[in-house]
């Protein structure tokens, strides 16, 4: 409807000023009235009753976000009116609070308007809350009068507040901030050498990638002066650049022109090298790729070269194969091979690739690798050797490299096999598990369910990726599955729970464990004992928390939570290695889970906004697992491919963060799919081959329709291997990673582990009642029971997400009401969940708000992954 209502209006300012009223329901009110403002004959009821209101209660005690709202309305609406009225209070006030609000509505006002009220009465408050926030502003409408401000700033003590003025002259761009941002690369504290490399990189100036590389020479830490060397490169320093990666003493540099070379190629390195330096550029990252000790190096040799290979590049890789020693080497070699289709490279791949290699990972490399290439004469051998093949090592290779050909040709190719074997052999089992790799289904050894099954799906082996639309997918939901939705419940509770972590952010954009505190209301803070998940380096911490505010819709650019996703992405960007890594502290050693977490979050940001340093920050991590992954195929604590150490929960992180990159068009090198796929068949139970078999279920692409009905087997996905116990939240991560890497809810697999999800872990719940006639009243008596009850809880509600029908329903019933039940309604500590249900005694406020609030929006965070 077009038209205004004044009731409308006047039920709005009603709602807005009701002393009864939650943060929820103001919030609610001032959006109602702020869309009003497009309706036909609504300015001057608005500019006359509503205006004084909405700048009242956003100069009152409100969290951040509802300024921002508020100052967007009212700078639409009546711009001057609101100049004026910024001026007054921030010369009037000195409540730090209410300036904090006031700098929102003058960053409203724009670089015209706003800028000089930020840079004049509001940029002389003491409190450090309000000076981080001129600077944030400034920054933003990139304000020339802020650059004078954040210069005096990055001599402040508190490196929270220097690493703000950093940002803050990245954005603004202004060639005088070069001189401080460059002094402060060697700054070790707080990671304010991060934070300036990462404005260097915004700044455009003649002779800084000079003064960069200059920098590296000289003494201290020298991880933020490489990633400056990286952030400063342009396309007139390739030549420089040639020379950094192939004689620089240093493996960060080296590590850092890489990355330039790579990322300078824009996609079209021909038109933007020219071609004699495309295949200098080219020759020069095959070379260090090949020769480089360090590995980090290597890799991200390979994600370069994948951008920037020339013709003659996957020749040369074939040629270095018989010359270069070590799989390592091996590995991304087979790589460049398969990505560049040389189809002479087909025999070696078969012969001593597929059928030779000891290592298991180079072996499935090659197999990826040789369906790339897809040379006819090596593929008729391969055909001719895999009917012909009497050893059961030869069968068993060649079926885990025929799993990989996922085409009609393979489908065909494997029905063919299922034929010809002998019923109930070891080979006969090995062709059901590359039909099962091939298309997540276990139908058994009988071709014509399998012949069916095509018949119904004929295009699966050309799928469309569907891109990150979560607000799609809520309203797709919504219409389709009335009895799996979110409620009003559910929706309030997420809400709570970003509302805390906005209100509890550091003042850069980190996420501290035990830091957050600092950020409590100091009337009535958060209690002091809720300890500190020190599992996760601060990159960790504050990757999860992005990904709550992303898994709701909302965008770093623009919306409700913009500023506390904004800083949150820029301190994950800034704070980053060349290496794709965090150099942080870490109690699980190396950063094992910060560093997928942190994949993930820049991927959904990139999704949701476009930003090419998300998509560099993405592909740098990328590049990082491809090196770490270990030589069972999977990723721990160590830092070491040599260490078969093996952990469902750092791979299912892994997996998650894979998918997130592809569905945010970020290239995922398919190693990663390959290796996960290999982590898992050794961490998880394996149905047998006497079954049980999947069922053909008609209409199971609806969400209702329910699987496996009347079976009882449980399947399992341990810790380590497939036996870790019930306490352990690894059989929900791991059914999600499997259905992640292409399983169907219908699979054995998948069901069996949806029952041991409702046979071990909804009897804790029994507490409240039968289900229907539960008591919530009970709730003093009910105890997590796992060690990782919200890790849990958050695994368990995706997976069974993905199974739909009763699964879904049997589970959400319960933990759509236990969570908001339990999580806190009052005081600073609104909105967050109790750190006891983090129970491996390293608990902490700022995880578990960051898994329940991730549980409760499972609904439209992925959409179900139900059908072919």
């Amino acid at each position: 409807d077009t038209r205004f209502f004044p009731k409308d209006l006047s039920d709005a300012l009603t709602a807005l000023d009701d002393p009864a009223g939650d943060e929820d329901s103001r919030f609610d009110a001032l959006f109602a009235i702020a869309r009003m403002r497009g309706l036909e004959g609504a300015a001057d009821p608005l500019k006359a009753t509503a205006f004084d209101p909405v700048l009242r209660r956003a100069l009152e005690p409100a969290p951040d976000a509802f300024a921002d709202v508020a100052g967007a309305f009212l700078a639409a609406l009546d711009p001057d009116r609101l100049a004026m009225e910024v001026r007054r209070a921030a010369e009037e006030d000195r409540d730090p609070a209410r300036l904090r609000a006031l700098t929102f509505l003058a960053e409203a006002l724009g670089p015209e308007k706003g800028a000089p009220l930020l840079a004049g009465p509001l940029a002389t408050a003491p409190a450090k809350e309000v000076r981080v926030r001129v600077l944030e502003a400034l920054g933003m409408i990139r304000a020339k009068e802020g650059v004078s401000i954040a210069l005096a700033q990055m001599k402040d003590a508190e490196p929270a507040i220097r690493n703000a003025a950093a940002v803050a002259l990245g954005r603004i761009g202004d060639p005088a901030a070069v001189p401080a941002l460059l002094g402060g690369l060697a700054d070790g504290k707080g990671f304010h050498g991060w934070f300036c490399a990462e404005a260097l990189g915004l700044v455009e100036e003649e002779g800084l990638f000079a003064a960069a590389v200059a920098r590296a020479s000289g003494s201290g830490s020298l991880g933020p002066r490489a990633r400056a060397i990286e952030n400063c490169a342009r396309l007139t320093h390739v030549p420089d650049l040639l020379g950094l990666l192939l004689r620089s003493p240093s493996a960060e540099v080296r590590c850092a022109a890489a990355n330039a070379l790579g990322f300078l190629s824009g996609g079209n390195p021909a038109e933007r090298f020219g071609k004699e330096n495309h295949e200098a550029v080219a020759d020069a990252l095959l070379e260090r790729m090949c020769s480089d000790g360090d590995g980090s190096v290597r890799s991200a040799c390979l994600s370069a070269l994948l951008r920037c290979a020339t013709e003659s590049t996957g020749p040369k890789a074939l040629k270095r194969l018989s010359t270069v020693s070590g799989e390592n080497k091996h590995i991304l070699l087979v790589t460049v091979v398969g990505e560049r289709k040389v189809k002479e490279a087909g025999p070696i791949l078969l012969r001593t690739g597929i059928l030779g290699a000891k290592d298991k990972v180079l072996a499935r490399a090659s197999g990826v690798a040789f369906w790339q290439v897809n040379d006819p004469d090596s593929v008729k051998e391969f055909r001719e050797r895999l009917l012909a093949a009497k050893e059961y090592d030869n069968v068993q290779r060649l079926c885990e490299a025929l799993g990989s050909w996922r085409s009609k040709e393979g489908f065909d190719l494997a029905l063919q096999m299922l034929r010809s074997t002998r019923e109930g052999s070891r080979e006969q089992f090995e062709v059901m598990l590359a039909l099962e790799k091939m298309t997540g289904h276990y139908f058994g050894p009988f071709p014509g369910i399998w012949n069916k099954w095509f018949e119904g799906s004929p295009h699966f082996f050309s799928p469309k990726q569907e891109r990150i639309e979560r607000e799609k997918w809520r309203a797709d939901f919504d219409k389709e599955n009335k009895g799996f939705r979110q409620t009003k419940d559910t929706e309030k509770s997420v809400q709570m729970g970003l509302s805390w972590l906005a209100r509890h952010q550091g003042l850069d954009g980190i996420w501290d464990a035990s830091g957050f505190l600092d950020r409590c209301d100091p009337k009535a803070p958060c209690s002091r004992n809720g300890g500190a998940r020190v599992q996760f380096a601060p990159a960790g911490m504050t990757g999860v928390s992005c990904l709550a505010f992303l898994g709701a819709g909302y965008s770093p650019a623009a919306g409700k939570y913009r500023h506390a996703l904004s800083r949150g992405i820029e301190s994950l960007l800034a704070t980053m290695t060349v290496q794709g890594d965090y150099d942080q502290g870490d109690w699980l050693r190396n950063r094992s889970y910060a560093r997928p977490v942190a994949l993930q979050a820049l991927a959904e940001a990139y999704a949701a906004t476009g930003d090419e340093r998300c998509r560099r920050g993405a592909e740098r991590i990328l590049s990082r697992q491809v090196e770490l992954m270990n030589i069972r195929g999977g990723w721990r604590y160590a830092m070491v491919r040599e260490n078969g150490d093996l952990d469902s929960s750092v791979t299912a992180w892994v997996v998650l963060a894979c998918k997130a990159a592809e569905k945010a068009g970020i290239p995922v090198p398919k190693l990663l799919w390959e290796g996960s796929y290999l982590a898992f068949n050794q961490l998880s139970q394996r149905v047998p081959q006497a079954g049980p078999y999947e069922e053909l279920v008609k209409d199971a692409g609806d969400y209702g329709t329910e699987v496996g009905k009347g079976a009882t087997y449980v399947f399992q996905t341990g810790y380590q291997d497939p036996s870790g116990g019930p306490g352990r939240a690894t059989t929900p991560l791991g059914l999600m990673s499997r259905i992640f890497l292409g399983w169907r809810r219908t699979h054995p697999f998948c069901i069996g582990s949806a029952n041991y999800i409702r046979k071990v872990y909804l009897p804790e719940f029994d507490v409240f009642g039968e289900p229907g006639k539960e008591d919530w009243g009970r709730g003093g008596r009910f105890a997590p029971q796992g060690l990782w009850p919200m890790y849990n809880y958050y695994y368990c509600t995706l997976a069974m997400h993905q199974m739909g029908g009763k699964y879904f329903y049997d589970w959400n019933r319960r933990v759509s009401r236990v969570l908001p039940y339990f999580q806190k309604k009052s005081g600073c500590e609104r909105g967050s969940w109790p750190s006891t249900w983090n129970q491996d005694t390293v608990e902490g406020w700022v995880y578990t708000t960051c898994m329940g609030t991730l549980t409760m929006e499972t609904y439209y965070r992925y959409l179900p992954l139900l059908s072919d």
